[in-house]
């Protein structure tokens, strides 16, 4: 079992909007087989604008087991459990990020990660739910990319290297249902990332290199939440 990511920083330092672009964040990664040039028939940045024929399954996990080996269990700032087919985590006082042990994936591939979560919310009146997926991490630094919804209907990406740096301030959207079911898709094509919440586009981002080879699921500091499914494809 990897150690699990203990991340000892309040998430309102997601709160730093400046645009950072370290000289070690490769940025604009492109297809070698097209060069970045993307085919007539496939839109990338609408959600059903690639072909199914054009997906080649990686993972499926229903959590119907713990196939994939998520962290559960408890420690001292977390508690986690794979139960009538959810992944039911709980953080105290800090953030965390709950992770597999197998999911890997090659990031220099055309690649969509779709989180599926049944519901997400604070222990507290005064604290934001706040949930995503991170991948490229690095799970003994923490350093990771990130893809964040909230429960105030906002969401916003970025890298983390010892502090959190926004790719751009965090940005509302009427398509994030505050605290409840939320269809979370992250896809890479070429030289982009497209970032969508319940099958509307949010933003588009320059793709930046991974930090190390895993994945996990990132919630707040007093924070719960329940997932339903996460699936990995590889696109053609």
């Amino acid at each position: 079992m990897k150690p699990y990511i203990y991340i000892l920083l309040i998430l309102t330092l997601f709160a730093s909007c400046e645009e950072i672009e370290p000289e070690f964040l490769q940025t604009n990664f492109l297809d070698s087989e097209n060069n970045g040039n993307i085919p007539q028939n496939l839109s990338p940045e609408v959600y059903d604008g690639i072909p199914e024929s054009n997906y080649t399954l990686l993972v499926q996990d229903n959590f119907e087991y713990n196939s994939y080996e998520w962290l559960t269990g408890s420690g001292e700032n977390f508690e986690a459990e794979i139960n009538d087919m959810k992944y039911k985590i709980k953080t105290n006082e800090y953030p965390f990020i709950f992770i597999s042990d197998l999911i890997t994936f090659n990031e220099n591939k055309n690649y969509e990660i779709e989180m599926i979560i049944d519901e997400y919310k604070s222990s507290y009146w005064d604290n934001t739910a706040v949930c995503g997926i991170t991948i490229g991490l690095d799970y003994s630094t923490s350093k990771c990319l990130y893809f964040i919804i909230t429960a105030d209907k906002t969401y916003y990406a970025g890298h983390y290297n010892d502090g959190w740096n926004n790719w751009h301030d965090e940005e509302y959207s009427d398509d994030i249902v505050a605290e409840g079911y939320n269809k979370v898709t992250i896809r890479k094509y070429n030289n982009n990332f497209y970032f969508f919440a319940n099958e509307t586009l949010l933003k588009k981002y320059d793709t930046k290199s991974f930090y190390g080879i895993d994945l996990g699921i990132l919630i707040n500091a007093n924070n719960q939440a329940k997932i339903n499914s996460l699936k990995i494809s590889y696109i053609d």
